[in-house]
């Protein structure tokens, strides 16, 4: 199963945006699903339901730090690479979807300021364009990691954790 197919199937069992897209990757970052999916829990509905950036496109910010980010606070020439590459990340996809606002992808009035989390129904389901959205981050994400293979000397998150007995 690819990442974009996991990450729409999670959404459809009920995890919200971001949990969808960061537990399709929780294998390659170290993680149980169920650890995946309790830290990404707070950045659905757009941060806790505030409708701010979209919990999906924030979820493949998340893992892609997790997979490729930097841990030395002083390198600013590796800050800089990084935030260039999540810049190009979430403009993909605003590129595909127009924006990366939660808010203006579900079609809300910008007066909407927090928003409770709705029941599942079939009907939430035919009106939301999450899944299209987390299965679309996972893509995104997936196709970059591809295209952008990880520099010899860089050690990714699993790596680390295994050297520090972190991964269990």
């Amino acid at each position: 199963m690819t990442h974009e197919e996991k990450a729409r199937e999670l959404f459809l069992q009920g995890f919200n945006c971001a949990q969808s897209v960061f537990a399709a990757f929780a294998e390659d970052m170290g993680f149980s699903e169920q650890q995946a999916l309790k830290m990404a829990c707070g950045f659905g509905g757009g941060l806790g339901g505030r409708r701010e950036m979209c919990g999906a496109a924030s979820a493949m910010v998340m893992v892609y730090g997790a997979l490729r980010g930097y841990d030395e606070p002083n390198n600013t020439e590796l800050k800089a690479k990084h935030y260039a590459e999540v810049r190009q990340l979430v403009e993909q996809f605003e590129a595909q979807f127009g924006t990366s606002s939660c808010r203006t992808l579900l079609g809300l009035d910008e007066n909407v300021k927090i928003m409770e989390p709705s029941e599942r129904t079939k009907a939430y389901y035919a009106s939301r364009p999450c899944p299209k959205l987390a299965a679309a981050a996972a893509a995104i994400l997936e196709a970059w990691l591809q295209q952008h293979p990880q520099a010899e000397t860089e050690t990714d998150f699993s790596e680390k954790a295994d050297m520090q007995g972190g991964n269990t």
